[in-house]
């Protein structure tokens, strides 16, 4: 066939997406035109013969063709920009839309609109467009997205009167007339760039999953509410979006196993379909065996509310102070302290944007408070601690208290072990130091811990309780 031959097929499918795209308010998902237009399912084998030969579907193939040639463009990512994952535009709907360069009639082109104005015109109002669209944003994302120059970048901003703002961690641009607060988006900034790309996802009461969350999510098959009832789901929505919608009365931990088991019986419920296609002769093992978990993301969503932090990891690698390595001295510390000021870190930030504040409460051991052989790595950090809650309760005040618990010499497993309390003889010597005579239990600590929690507990912060019954009193 001669190249310059009209390749037909490709022509009038072409034209098919276009139409599809324009009944479609102008923009559509690759997904969503198939959904529509079942022939663009159609599957062809890229690079046949080839070791890396693989089948596509030929709206993939049509897409990208129709952007190399102007005609369409890729609009907004579905959730963040690392998403792969985005809505096909009409490139005059793109330029309308997003920037109102094109009159109502829709007849002036990208080229009329800037070609006259030179080079430096036509990046001043890209630039305008972009920021419209994705402002504000740091002029370095810009500069990605055109591969201009910084100088270019800088110049184009400064024609259009873009304005610099404070963002989270850096500066960022806007257009002159997009100063106005948007408001407080609330919870929704966060979860709904949280939902892109994931299978799955765990939630408590206070996250709503409704027909816009469910909109960010293309890829999610399974909702699992932690709890009793799904109130804040929208299932009908979700069964038209074919995402199964399960809960558990009981914990995130049960929520994750019925998540599982929802994944199965979304497999389960494809039998019939499979059944009826194998007697049919079209049995296509691909529709109907479900997705494997391997490498699927399953998120937990809706734990924003911090309402309390018990810092109760810790680590113990005694040697004597002369023959301590670095790195003993490192993964106690890492462990012990630095592990205890993240947690903190990260749980007070939330604490502090919550009307009702927290609570963080740091366990503690008798070795922050006397030294001891072999384990100068652990009381430093158990020190540590106890000045680390002091410094925290000050500088978040009055909204989150912090307190630290002490226990003495506890039974558990690993202190049976590490102090020989299996023998009677040495467990006998240590209950007769105590003078409430008998070593403490994890119920002991624990009722020390939810003390500090509750309510009743709301005029103590940056103190130290301790729980030995009584030993070394001071």
């Amino acid at each position: 066939m001669n190249s310059n031959t009209p390749n037909l097929p490709f022509i009038r499918t072409r034209n098919l997406v276009l139409r599809l795209l324009a009944a479609a308010g102008g923009t559509a998902t690759a997904a969503e035109l198939s959904a529509r237009e079942p022939r663009l399912k159609t599957t062809m084998v890229m690079a046949a013969g080839k070791p890396y030969a693989a089948a596509q579907a030929i709206t993939s193939r049509v897409l990208l063709v129709l952007a190399a040639q102007g005609k369409i463009v890729r609009g907004r990512p579905i959730g963040t920009w690392l998403s792969q994952q985005y809505r096909w535009v009409l490139a005059e709907h793109w330029l309308r839309e997003e920037a109102g360069v094109i009159g109502e009639a829709g007849d002036i082109g990208a080229a009329a609109v800037v070609g006259a104005a030179g080079e430096a015109a036509a990046r001043a109002e890209l630039a305008r467009q972009w920021l419209g669209a994705y402002g504000p944003a740091p002029l370095a994302d810009l500069k990605w997205w055109t591969g201009w120059t910084m100088a270019n970048v800088r110049q184009a901003a400064a024609a259009i009167g873009a304005v610099e703002v404070e963002l989270d961690d850096r500066a960022g641009w806007l257009l002159p007339d997009d100063l106005d607060p948007s408001g407080d988006l609330g919870d929704w900034a966060a979860l709904l760039p949280a939902l892109a790309g994931v299978d799955g996802v765990i939630v408590r009461s206070a996250t709503t999953i409704d027909a816009e969350a469910l909109s960010h999510a293309p890829s999610l098959r399974v909702v699992a509410r932690a709890g009793v009832g799904l109130d804040n789901v929208d299932v009908d929505a979700a069964t038209k979006a074919g995402v199964m919608v399960v809960n558990a009365p009981s914990s995130n931990v049960v929520s994750a196993a019925e998540h599982a088991v929802g994944l199965l019986l979304a497999v389960a419920r494809n039998v019939p379909q499979a059944m009826a296609s194998l007697k049919a002769g079209e049995w296509t093992r691909a529709k109907f065996t479900g997705a494997a978990l391997y490498q699927k993301v399953a998120g937990i969503l809706g734990l924003g509310r911090i309402g309390v932090l018990v810092n109760n990891a810790a680590v113990v690698e005694d040697a004597p102070a002369l023959e301590m390595t670095e790195k003993q001295w490192d993964s106690v510390l890492a462990v012990n302290l630095k592990g205890a000021f993240l947690c903190s870190q990260i749980a007070a930030r939330q604490m502090l944007r919550q009307e009702e504040g927290g609570v963080i409460v740091n366990i503690g051991a008798s070795t922050g408070i006397r030294g001891r052989r072999d384990g100068v790595n652990t009381c430093a950090s158990k020190a540590g601690l106890m000045i680390m809650t002091q410094c925290l309760a000050l500088e978040l005040a009055p909204k989150v208290r912090v307190n630290t618990v002490i226990p003495g010499l506890t039974v558990t497993g690993e202190t049976a072990r590490r102090f020989g309390l299996s023998d009677h003889a040495v467990r006998q010597a240590r209950v007769q130091a105590v003078p409430l005579g008998r070593l403490g239990e994890p119920d002991d600590v624990a009722g020390a811990v939810m003390l500090l929690l509750a309510g009743d507990a709301r005029f103590i912060t940056g103190q130290k309780i301790v729980i030995n019954g009584g030993q070394n009193m001071s």
